[in-house]
């Protein structure tokens, strides 16, 4: 039986590589990418970097591994870039995170409620059955409790009406 893929990474760390080698940490971004639905041609590059580093990083001189294993990490992060849920992004350790993973992009969910494509509440919201005069649906509500925590909706079609769908929340 097939193993059923994601369609996104879930919001959260996915790898911290504190105390990582370069190929546990090229390994576990593969691993991450092959976890989520991907085209053809992403799953021929996931398996030639799965190849290589089974087969020919241990061989490579090391000024040669560090430049290739950065180049690797560099093509995974922008492979695993393109397999986040809406108003998220993927990042490797920087000054606001220890790990690779996924998280809420700020900037953008401000862009989006600026935009009227999200409302932020502190509680889940009832969609309007129709638009009001001059006033747009919001296609997102983001609810952020009194602790910090956010849960991202998105109105989805059940049967003839409308519903919220829970596209990522944290803790």
């Amino acid at each position: 039986m097939r193993k059923k893929r994601l369609r996104f990474l879930p919001v959260g760390p996915v790898l911290d590589s504190k105390d990582l080698r370069e190929k546990e940490v090229i390994g576990a971004l593969i691993e991450a990418a092959e976890m989520v639905q991907q085209p053809p041609v992403t799953r021929r590059d996931l398996k030639d970097f799965r190849e290589w580093l089974e087969k020919d990083y241990d061989g490579l001189p090391d000024s040669d591994k560090a430049a290739e294993a950065a180049d690797v990490i560099v093509k995974l992060e922008d492979i695993l870039a393109t397999c986040v849920p809406d108003y998220c992004y993927f990042s490797g350790p920087d000054g606001h995170h220890r790990s690779w993973g996924v998280w809420p992009d700020e900037g953008a969910i401000s862009d989006g409620e600026r935009e009227g494509e999200i409302q932020r509440t502190a509680n889940r919201i009832d969609i309007p059955a129709r638009r009001a005069e001059g006033l747009k649906i919001p296609v997102y509500n983001l609810v952020v409790n009194d602790h910090g925590n956010m849960t991202l909706y998105r109105v989805a079609k059940v049967g003839r009406g409308r519903a919220w769908k829970e596209v990522w929340s944290v803790v």
